[in-house]
Order: C-alpha cells, then sequence, then structure tokens
C-alpha cells in the first residue's frame, strides 16, 4: 500500500477509537433533565475552570466576565425645564436609519426651525471672534463617539459661567435647530444655556 492509503487507515481507526472512548464515558449524552422546566442552568461568578455551567444546547468552562455600562442618571427638569418630545438620539437615530443620502440630507434639512429643550453636558469650547463663542454639548448620560455634539453660540457677557464651566458639567439648552450636519446639531443665535448651579 502506499502510505497517504496507510495514512487514512490510522487517521480512521483513531477516529473510531476516539468515537467509541467518547461513547463509553457518556460524552454523546444530553444532560438530564431535572427540573420541570427545558434544562439545567448552573449559575455562578468569578472562576468556573474546574465546573461546567449547561443550559438549552450551552456549554461553557473558564473565566466568566462580567461587563457593566454605567447607568444614566435620571434626567430631571432643571429650573422648570422639560425635555421637548423630539430628542438627540431620536434624531440622531431617525437620521442614522435612513439608508439613502439624498433622503438624509433632506431630513437633516427638514430639522432646521423646530423647537428644542434638552439637558445636556457641556463638552468644550470654540472661539468663533473676541466676544463670541461656540459651545459644544452632549446630550446627557452619552459618550460623544456615538452621538452629535450640540452647538450654541454664546459670549462671555451673557454667561460668564463658561469661564469656569468644567467637561461633564450639567445644563440645560432651549432653542431652535439651525441646521444638522453629519456631526452636530447647531441651534440658533438665541438659544438659551441654563448651568446647573
Amino acid at each position: 500500500m502506499e502510505n497517504t492509503t496507510v495514512g487514512a487507515w490510522i487517521t480512521a481507526s483513531g477516529a473510531v477509537v476516539a468515537a467509541v472512548i467518547g461513547f463509553a464515558k457518556g460524552w454523546g449524552k444530553k444532560p438530564a433533565d431535572t427540573s420541570p422546566s427545558s434544562g439545567q442552568i448552573a449559575v455562578t461568578t468569578g472562576d468556573i475552570s474546574s465546573s461546567m455551567v449547561v443550559g438549552e444546547n450551552i456549554t461553557q468552562t473558564g473565566i466568566i466576565n462580567h461587563h457593566y455600562a454605567p447607568t444614566i442618571e435620571a434626567i430631571r427638569p432643571l429650573d422648570g425645564r422639560v425635555a421637548s418630545s423630539l430628542t438627540i438620539s431620536g434624531l440622531w437615530d431617525d437620521l442614522e436609519s435612513t439608508k439613502n443620502d439624498y433622503l438624509r440630507e433632506q431630513a437633516r434639512h427638514d430639522y432646521a426651525g423646530h423647537p428644542v429643550s434638552w439637558p445636556v453636558e457641556f463638552y468644550s469650547l470654540a472661539r468663533i471672534n473676541d466676544d463670541n463663542w461656540v459651545v459644544n454639548f452632549v446630550e446627557r448620560g452619552r459618550q460623544i463617539f456615538m452621538h452629535p455634539l450640540i452647538l450654541v453660540d454664546a459670549n462671555f457677557e451673557k454667561y460668564p459661567q463658561l469661564k469656569k464651566i468644567k467637561k461633564g458639567d450639567v445644563a440645560w439648552v432651549v432653542g431652535k435647530i439651525k441646521d444638522v450636519s453629519p456631526l452636530s446639531i447647531h441651534l440658533e443665535d438665541e438659544a438659551e444655556i441654563t448651568f446647573k448651579q
């Protein structure tokens, strides 16, 4: 016989022996149903490398890692302000779900002039000229890479708090949408900012 044929016979024989041993040890059996429901569930935390967690057709061994996301603080009215029905997330999700570029651009244009009242967190400042600045906010409880910047034109005379504000400080913006770009929502010049004291 050729070497390849001998190798094939040895491999096939090894597979048969492994299958017989596995069947004899019960590796091919379905776990016994010990509850009136559909299967066993073992719950543990930490290192489970010496045990097995079995569910409906699920087997897992090793270390379990739990991942927790920070909870969003309940958004309460600030100085009597109440959030508008159009939320930052709702607006952005609506735009992101529109797959056609033309329709997305048209939807961005359609939001212009829409009144909003939003709870936000301070993100940064950008100078327009000596007296005027753009204040960049993000939606409260959201990460910048997941949602747009909210841009509000402001000056230090009207908002002296801008000289002391820190990233993450809570505020509320009320105004009308000026325009929506792929990365930001710019409010009209008359927009009001209320800072949490």
